[in-house]
């Protein structure tokens, strides 16, 4: 099959399995997909009827820099299921990554009954994330700093210097900063910056999850003055009742569950890979 026919056949099942908008499909396929990082699973006469796609990334554990693959995109076309072909791409796509050199692998199960399907292969860590949750009338009005939307890559250096400072983070660089932006305006949400003068002081990656709610996804900031600026401006933007602030998981907020990971380097300890934070993955 012709590289252009073959990712035809992968947008169709895509949209087939997950009934994503034809913008965002667009934007993963222009964007995101490589052919050497994807596996798939053809039936003559039906082209693709199972896929797989390992987008690399690099994650920060305290002061290591390991390479890393996140998981995503599996499907079978619905007339396809029950053959065990997610086994067999799920088998083909581990192997692969470990002869790549990949540390780990991580990937966020869409469906909660999935947690338990993907520990078969190996995800065998969970990834939990807190959840801080703000309301409008209890946030106290200051003058902080200017909040701006974030045009194209004009800050993606204060993200990057933000981002290093996590101390176990899935990183994004330049490119990928610039799909998370346009994922947040098709989800109807926006990337917002806080400047101090002209200086980049806080970030928020913002997209409303109802007619009530916002989600701020990741939110980034140089002291915390701002991430509540940031908030509050968020809340009144979208007239929310409560903001749900993704931070990264602690003993002082409850545990839900987000994702898992596979360590691929034996060397890696469970302990470490609990405490990833990766917020902005397209899931």
């Amino acid at each position: 099959m012709k590289l252009t026919d073959r990712r035809r056949s992968l947008e169709i099942l895509w949209q087939t399995v997950f009934h994503d908008s034809d913008e965002y499909v667009r934007m993963f396929f222009d964007r995101v997909y490589q052919p050497e990082n994807t596996f798939v699973i053809e039936q003559e006469g039906k082209g693709v009827v199972a896929m797989l796609q390992t987008v690399p990334y690099e994650v920060k554990i305290e002061s290591a820099i390991l390479p890393c693959a996140y998981v995503c995109g599996v499907c079978t076309h619905p007339s396809a299921r029950g053959k065990g072909y997610m086994k067999t791409l799920m088998q083909e796509a581990i192997r692969v990554m470990r002869k790549r050199g990949f540390a780990l692998s991580v990937l966020i199960p869409a469906e909660p009954w999935l947690f338990e399907v993907y520990r078969r292969y190996g995800y065998t860590v969970p990834i939990n994330v807190g959840v801080e949750q703000y309301v409008p009338d209890r946030m106290e009005q200051t003058d902080t700093c200017r909040i701006v939307p974030c045009p194209e890559k004009t800050y993606d250096a204060y993200f990057d210097l933000a981002q290093q400072r996590r101390r176990c983070a899935v990183l994004h660089d330049a490119a990928d900063f610039e799909t998370i932006r346009l994922d947040c305006l098709a989800d109807g949400g926006h990337v917002w910056v806080a400047l101090d003068g002209e200086c980049p002081v806080g970030m928020a990656f913002e997209a409303p999850e109802s007619s009530t709610d916002v989600l701020i996804k990741e939110i980034l900031y140089d002291d915390p003055a701002v991430k509540d600026a940031l908030i509050r401006y968020i809340l009144h933007r979208h007239r929310a009742q409560t903001a749900f602030v993704r931070v990264p998981h602690s003993a002082d907020l409850p545990a839900r569950p987000y994702g898992l990971a596979c360590p691929l380097d034996e060397t890696l300890q469970p302990s470490d890979l609990q405490r990833l934070f990766m917020s902005l993955m397209l899931d």
